[in-house]
């Protein structure tokens, strides 16, 4: 009250104004994922595009509605949902823009006849909670499976458990659910980045659990991590930089590193022989290389795996050379497919 007696009338209007300003555009832009899994695969996963929602709005919601997740702007239901989302266990509300995009798993769910391998498909958890993971457990050779809030014995008892984080990962057969061994280490050592070595292998701590390897960006002196995916839990669904696999030290793959630039018509020193550390490839995939290619008039170097999946490197509109070479590093040479001069701006072919 002490700060507007001091102020004149005139400051005073300006004062308020600016609150009402901010506050309508705090308002304005509140927004929220509106979706359904039904029509958009991503509204599951909680990757689909927000949307703005009303001016008065400050909350959002997830539930499932007749199998499918559902996602939206909380003042958007009608009355009597509105007020059930914030008690019905299918329902959560959420306060943030754009809070409500927290995965929604699929898993196998059965008491009895569980022992194969799962082939139906998975179905939405009927709730969402803190734990949305998938399980298998094995007590007294009998599989259970289910959502992660059902039970909670596998939280305290991991060893009897399988825990995973993608939508039907709990389909192993009885006989595949066993103790697992990973590659783990944490490093720049060729030894790590090969991860071929037997004396990385380690126990896992949970059951028939998945193995992974990432690195921690793609500059040349990142480094390299392999282990059990109980080191990363739900990450190792979101993460950009790793990928992971079910089998004992199947996270032995080395992990590619090319030489990635592009000559531009103010640098040209990609044409030249690459002498510096290669730097790691974003992702990884089991056919990955590295390339040289000039695309409309520019040479560049990289690796496949950063490519888009459908690209065929070699065939894209605009390709005049383009070579794809096999190893570590390997697509350091000088450019042989043009003598480029940097001269005022300007790219000048020979």
């Amino acid at each position: 009250m002490a700060l507007f007696e001091k102020m004149t009338p005139k400051y005073t209007i300006i004062f308020v104004l600016i609150i009402a300003l901010l506050t309508c555009d705090v308002i304005a832009n509140f927004r929220c994922l509106n979706c359904t899994s039904e029509m958009n695969e991503h509204c599951a996963d909680g990757s689909h595009p927000t949307s703005e929602c009303p001016p008065e709005e400050n909350s959002c919601y997830t539930r499932l509605v007749g199998g499918h997740v559902v996602r939206g702007c909380l003042l958007d239901l009608p009355p009597d949902e509105y007020y059930n989302c914030r008690i019905d266990g299918t329902c959560r509300t959420c306060f943030g823009s754009g809070c409500n995009d927290a995965f929604w798993p699929k898993c196998h769910q059965c008491d009895v006849g569980c022992d194969g391998e799962q082939v139906n498909s998975p179905e939405f958890c009927t709730k969402m909670s803190g734990l949305n993971f998938c399980y298998a457990r094995l007590e007294d050779g009998q599989v259970t499976r289910g959502c992660g809030f059902e039970d909670p014995v596998c939280r305290f008892e991991p060893q009897s458990c399988q825990l995973c984080y993608t939508d039907g990962c709990n389909d192993l057969a009885r006989v595949a659910m066993k103790p697992s061994k990973c590659q783990r280490c944490s490093g720049s050592t060729d030894e790590c980045i090969a991860g071929h070595s037997s004396k990385l292998a380690s126990d896992c701590s949970r059951l028939a659990d998945s193995c992974f390897t990432a690195v921690t960006s793609i500059a040349s002196s990142a480094k390299v991590l392999r282990g059990c995916s109980d080191q990363i839990r739900d990450q190792v669904r979101t993460c950009a930089n790793c990928v992971s696999c079910q089998g004992d030290n199947c996270n032995d793959k080395a992990w590619l590193r090319c030489h990635q630039c592009r000559v531009t018509n103010l640098d040209g020193s990609c044409n030249e022989e690459q002498v510096g550390p290669a730097m790691f490839c974003a992702s990884q995939r089991a056919d990955n290389r590295c390339y040289t290619r000039v695309l409309n008039g520019f040479f560049e170097r990289g690796c496949l795996s950063d490519l888009n999946a459908t690209v065929n490197v070699c065939n894209e509109p605009g390709i005049e050379k383009c070579q794809l070479w096999d190893g570590q590093a390997c697509n350091s040479r000088v450019n042989s497919a043009a003598n480029l001069v940097i001269r005022d701006s300007l790219t000048i072919v020979f």
